[in-house]
């Protein structure tokens, strides 16, 4: 009798157990959501109030300065890199010998060279024919350039104060030529009415004469 008394006691609390169990398990189910299903356990419907956590205030951390102890490089050698160059020995060289072939002598032609004449200078008075004191223009060609020309008038008279009067004097242009004015003597130095001589003579010894016509003086 008390065995089995024992053994429905024990029934009891096993289902107890059981039933806790489901209950809890139901509670788990539904307490994520802050409401619990009691419909699910064939209990009224139960609302728990929001839960409000306390605010928490977490003091200022200060950390300690932190100081790294000083690293010391170990001293670094350069390997020494010889600047020297060695000598450079250049073998001789040996130039065969050259032989220049002997050349037949050459016979140049010999050419005549001629050099041609120079032109003999030339002279004239311009007019031809004038009186005593009559205005003339003596001019000459193929002359010594830069050299000086004196045109004499020579009167053909036996006293030498009187036998020669200069006309003019002039220097010779690059291209060989001059010309220069003057005029005929007066009657004591002009001589006799006919051809006279005049030459032009120059510095370097060019000499040319020509003559010119005295007249008689022309009437009133």
């Amino acid at each position: 009798m008390r065995r089995q008394r024992g053994i429905c006691a024990a029934a009891r609390l096993v289902g107890a157990v059981v039933v806790a169990g489901v209950l809890g398990a139901a509670a788990i189910e539904v307490a994520g959501s802050g409401v619990t299903h009691a419909s699910a356990l064939g209990l009224p419907p139960v609302t728990l109030p929001p839960t409000t956590l306390p605010s928490v205030t977490l003091p200022p951390t200060t950390l300690p300065p932190t100081t790294l102890p000083p690293v010391t490089l170990p001293p670094t050698t350069l390997p020494t890199v010889p600047t020297t160059i060695p000598p450079v020995t250049i073998p001789p060289v040996t130039i065969p010998p050259v032989t220049i072939p002997t050349l037949p002598p050459v016979t140049l032609p010999t050419l005549p060279v001629t050099t041609p004449a120079p032109l003999a200078p030339t002279l004239s008075v311009t007019p031809g024919s004038a009186k005593r004191k009559a205005a003339v223009v003596a001019q000459g060609t193929n002359f010594v350039p830069d050299e000086t020309i004196v045109v004499t008038y020579m009167s053909g008279l036996r006293k030498a104060s009187k036998a020669s009067t200069v006309l003019c004097r002039t220097t010779v242009g690059l291209t060989g030529t001059f010309s220069c004015k003057g005029a005929i003597p007066r009657l004591a130095r002009s001589g006799k009415r006919g051809k006279h001589t005049v030459v032009a003579a120059g510095s370097t010894g060019d000499r040319k004469t020509t003559s010119v016509n005295l007249v008689r003086r022309a009437k009133r």
